[in-house]
């Protein structure tokens, strides 16, 4: 099996692999589990909500909490766990998870055309990934 969490960081000169955990459209919450190679049911959501678009972590990174970086994948079509991208990074947000610090991606999927040119007023993130 593949080890979701040893893939590269970078697809190309611009671009970060993305492996999404939790699908557009999903009312549960999936972690990929490393130790165990698959991807584990984490959490349901409250009835009648879902997650607007697909969540996961950019492979080969570790944040402050020691967890690879999440990242918020924004395209125009739901996908499935496990599933990879190239993404164009274009904003990270710090939020804490109990006393512990962590960096959230957001991205646009390099190969949907409404999020391919997305722009923030953020910047960009490549500061905080691993040099190519």
């Amino acid at each position: 099996m593949t080890d979701y969490a040893k893939l590269p960081t970078w697809a190309d000169a611009t671009h970060v692999h993305a492996v999404v955990e939790t699908p557009r459209g999903s009312r549960v919450k999936l972690n990929f589990d490393p130790k165990l190679q698959v991807f584990m049911l984490r959490k349901s959501l409250m009835v009648g909500l879902t997650y607007p678009y697909d969540w996961g972590f950019i492979p080969s990174t570790c944040a402050e909490d020691g967890d690879p970086l999440d990242i918020l994948i924004i395209h125009e079509a739901p996908t499935y766990p496990a599933s990879s991208s190239g993404a164009s990074p274009s904003a990270y947000s710090s939020s804490c998870k109990g006393k512990t610090a962590s960096r959230n991606e957001t991205t646009g999927c390099s190969r949907c055309p409404s999020t391919r040119r997305s722009k923030t007023a953020y910047g960009t993130s490549a500061e905080c990934l691993p040099q190519r």
